[in-house]
């Protein structure tokens, strides 16, 4: 591996010396090593100083803080639709609870025990994909039959695909480093075994999740040694699909046309990107205070779901969107710090591939509502509101959690 978060293994799955030098990892001793197995190992790996509490921190900060924004972004619509201002904030809680319990779950589930049944996951999460697209079974809106409905709660299987896809390409990048394989030729097997959730979930249509996938995944290939130049020259081509999505409907078209000059279109597909912006202005340094937007007051749609970025620098200004962008830095640099610690080739690149899984539709929600990119339909990461999106991603960071506590347990048994 040849990039700067390479995780080289032997056979084993134990780091390769040389490999973990080059990383910053130090060599493993080969003999007398404690594992984790060891009574010693178990107690460290269920201490409390065991866990990353930084990464715990930037997790319930952005949690907190999403909950409150929800309900400030939500309550003036919430109640003359539904009649009830709490309607949304109420619908999240209940959401933040289950995901929080899947993150705990999860944050307990054995790296070799989730690797054996990765590929499992995978053909479930691809299952899921099918039907959802079958009438009668996935439930239309919008012209997008994205969401399973039952009893009465809707899921969108796009949002645990995405997880899945992490922990089967990490199964599979650790296995070809389990079996020594160095051309860089196999690292082209998990970005085409990748396409096949891609394919399903494009056309549900959805294509903010299918480009989330495609751009975490080539994260995860180029950790583990594929050239940009092999990854650009991939990315050519699948621009004819790119351009078809694109250039196929017309509303997208649109939306790019809007996105060029948002006051052209000030009064059709540019209203949306426009109001976000004069949202984002309205916040100079400080902003107007929390609960006090006057654009959630149904100027700027969506303001409670993918646009709520918008209102945060407006409630919050210029020091609430700084300190977001710092937490969400702060969980990606233990994120990558978890993989450079990570026990496994395994739990190395599950890493990589969950920091990304969250940085990747972050970056891409504020870009969308500060205009920097066309409109497109990504929440913000555990901010925006959206049931099945918070349950994947606390469940998400459960596993990431895991990697970090068994690096961190390691780490204290030497």
């Amino acid at each position: 591996m040849n990039n700067c978060v390479s995780i080289k293994r032997t056979r084993s799955g134990r780091p390769d010396s040389s490999a973990a030098r080059s990383i910053g990892l130090g060599s493993r001793r080969s003999t007398g090593e404690v594992t984790r197995d060891h009574p010693a190992a178990r107690s460290a790996v269920h201490g409390p100083r065991s866990w990353d509490a930084l990464l715990i921190a930037s997790v319930m900060i952005m949690l907190g803080l999403g909950i409150v924004l929800v309900y400030s972004s939500s309550s003036v619509f919430a109640a003359r639709i539904h009649g009830d201002a709490e309607y949304f904030l109420k619908a999240q809680l209940g959401w933040a609870v289950l995901g929080l319990i899947g993150m705990v779950m999860a944050a307990h589930v054995p790296g070799e025990w989730l690797q054996k049944r990765a590929g499992l996951l995978f053909l479930g999460c691809v299952v899921l994909c099918v039907l959802v697209l079958i009438p009668g079974i996935g439930h239309l809106a919008n012209g997008a039959r994205r969401w399973i409905t039952f009893a009465g709660v809707g899921f969108q299987p796009s949002e645990l695909t995405k997880v899945a896809v992490v922990v089967a390409i990490a199964g599979i990048l650790a296995n070809r480093d389990a079996n020594m394989k160095k051309d860089r030729s196999s690292l082209l097997v998990p970005v085409l075994i990748a396409q096949i959730p891609v394919a399903l979930i494009l056309k549900e249509p959805d294509l903010g999740t299918a480009l989330v996938i495609e751009l975490v995944v080539a994260v995860m290939v180029f950790s583990a040694g594929l050239r940009l130049r092999t990854l650009a020259l991939v990315g050519l081509t699948a621009l004819p699909v790119f351009y078809n999505q694109l250039m196929g409907t017309r509303w997208r078209i649109e939306r790019i046309l809007a996105w060029i000059d948002p006051w052209a279109y000030r009064s059709t597909t540019g209203y949306q990107v426009s109001e976000s912006l004069i949202s984002i202005g309205s916040g100079g340094l400080w902003g107007v205070g929390l609960g006090a937007s006057k654009h959630k007051l149904f100027f700027l749609p969506a303001a409670h779901t993918d646009f709520i970025f918008a209102l945060l620098a407006e409630e919050l200004g210029f020091i609430g969107v700084m300190v977001v962008l710092c937490v969400v830095a702060l969980f990606v640099a233990r994120a990558l710090r978890a993989a450079v610690g990570a026990v496994s080739s395994f739990d190395g690149y599950l890493a990589v591939g969950l920091g990304a899984l969250v940085a990747v539709p972050a970056v891409f929600n504020m870009c969308v509502a500060s205009g920097m990119l066309p409109t497109k339909g990504l929440p913000l990461p555990l901010v925006s509101y959206g049931g099945s999106n918070l349950l994947a991603t606390l469940v998400a960071v459960g596993l990431l959690l895991r990697v970090a506590r068994d690096g961190i347990a390691e780490e204290s048994t030497k």
